[in-house]
C-alpha cells in the first residue's frame, strides 16, 4: 500500500508486513551492505557507490541464488577516482549487523568485509565505458 489515507493506516500495514511478510514485501539486504569499491596494493582507493539488491532467487539453478545489484552512474568522472590510478574493482558485502557501520567504505580494510568479489579487467573495461558513455 503506497497510498493511505493516514499515518496510522499506513503504520498499520507496516507491522502487518514484517510480523508476516510475503515474498517482495522486504528487502533481504540491508541497503548499505553490498558496495563497488577500487582497489589499488590491496587497499580501497576509492569507494565507487554503493550497491543495491534488485532482485534476488534462492536456488535459482540447482543450489546457486541469483543476485542482481545495481549501482548509480558518475563515479568516472570524480576527481578522487580519476587520481587513484586504480584499475581493479571489487564487490563488497558488509556484515550484518556491522559493528563498523559508522565508518565509511574507505576507511574499512578489505578484510573488515564479509565478502569481497574481485570483478575480471574486462568486466571492469565495461563498467568504466559504460558509466563514461552515460556521461555525454
Amino acid at each position: 500500500m503506497l497510498i493511505t489515507e493516514n499515518l496510522d493506516v499506513s503504520t498499520k500495514k507496516i507491522r502487518e508486513t514484517r510480523a508476516n511478510p510475503v515474498p517482495g514485501a522486504m528487502s533481504l539486504f540491508a541497503t548499505t551492505q553490498f558496495g563497488l569499491q577500487s582497489v589499488q596494493n590491496g587497499k580501497i582507493a576509492w569507494p565507487l557507490g554503493s550497491l543495491y539488491s534488485k532482485i534476488y532467487y534462492e536456488e535459482a539453478i540447482g543450489q546457486l541464488d541469483y543476485l542482481l545489484l545495481e549501482g548509480a552512474a558518475g563515479f568516472s568522472r570524480l576527481e578522487g577516482w580519476k587520481r587513484s590510478g586504480a584499475q581493479k574493482f571489487v564487490i563488497t558485502s558488509r556484515r550484518v549487523p556491522d559493528p563498523k557501520s559508522d565508518k565509511i567504505d574507505a576507511k574499512l580494510a578489505l578484510e573488515d568485509y564479509a565478502l569481497i568479489i574481485e570483478l575480471p579487467q574486462s568486466l571492469v573495461d565495461q563498467i568504466v565505458s559504460n558509466d563514461r558513455a552515460r556521461q555525454k
